[in-house]
């Protein structure tokens, strides 16, 4: 089971894609083996960005994937030393599940009552 980091918030533009993509290059460029796991199926953002990145010759190549569930990317992550989970913009049901099994959950949030207000309530 790899360690699992997932960035999660009930907001869309705080920033959940931008992060996991830098931890996700990180973590590979320190030799780690990694799967970031994009769960907006409908958006992409991080598919995509690690799709152009890994056709200009970016090294090290990123390992991203596009999942419907939470429970499809814990299920093939065997393979992998870290699990990155790239949440839609919103809480649902999969919040829960990702986080009971992640090992750190990261929720980037704006400075604005607008911003920190569902944050805070998604947590709670």
């Amino acid at each position: 089971m790899p360690a699992t980091i997932a960035f999660i918030s009930q907001k869309g533009g705080v920033g959940k894609s931008t992060l996991a993509r830098a931890v996700a290059a990180a973590a590979a460029s320190a030799g780690m083996s990694v799967r970031l796991a994009d769960l907006d199926w409908k958006q992409q953002t991080a598919k995509h960005w690690a799709d152009v990145r890994n056709e200009l010759g970016i090294e090290p190549p990123i390992d991203c994937r596009v999942y419907h569930g939470a429970a499809e990317a814990f299920t093939e992550a065997g393979d992998v030393d870290l699990l990155v989970i790239d949440q839609p913009g919103y809480a649902s049901g999969q919040t829960m599940e990702l986080a009971a099994k992640a090992d750190l959950i990261v929720e980037p949030t704006g400075p604005s009552i607008d911003d920190m207000r569902p944050g805070v309530l998604v947590l709670h």
